[in-house]
């Protein structure tokens, strides 16, 4: 006889999914009515011939490459550092720059700086997190079918030896 999960530990996934959703509306609401200008990094972790990927709670195509908003005072490559741990609860070197990116949608800028960097510990992936749902090391020739398209792209640009770009996202 099978033992059921107790009720809580299955609605409480569902709850931070709506929570997100919800988030990010209230975002994309706000950059709407301010016209924001936004900085922002991703990350390239690669480990053998694996990338750190992180799986977000909801959308078209949640799964993207590691990375977050800089904040006021703290520098791109501090911003990148911080996003792999929250992400991903991986401490990282940063290797080199890949590129800057933009990208003029919905009312606002979106610039984006992609760092090429190695782990330097195991990933321990954050547990009920209310963003993040799952963080894993992934084949870079198995890239989830659900990838969003930039993080798809900054990676086939790294296959093919490309950096220092000045792109779209």
């Amino acid at each position: 006889m099978m033992k059921q999960k107790p009720i809580l530990s299955q609605i409480y996934p569902k709850v931070l999914d709506f929570c997100y959703t919800f988030l990010c509306f209230g975002l994309r609401l706000k950059r709407s009515l301010t016209r924001a200008i936004e900085l922002g990094t991703r990350l390239l972790v690669i480990k053998d011939d694996q990338v750190l990927l992180v799986r977000h709670r909801t959308g078209k195509n949640p799964w993207s490459l590691p990375g977050g908003g800089v904040k006021a005072g703290e520098t791109a490559a501090d911003a990148a550092k911080r996003e792999a741990r929250e992400e991903a609860g991986c401490l990282i070197e940063i290797k080199q720059l890949h590129g800057v990116f933009h990208l003029f949608r919905a009312g606002f800028s979106n610039h984006v700086i992609v760092f090429l960097a190695k782990p330097l510990s195991e990933i321990a992936p954050p547990i009920n997190n209310i963003e993040i749902a799952e963080a894993c090391f992934v084949p870079l020739k198995q890239l989830p079918a659900t990838l969003d398209f930039g993080s798809r792209r900054r990676i086939a640009e790294h296959l093919r030896g490309e950096a220092n770009l000045t792109l779209e996202w």
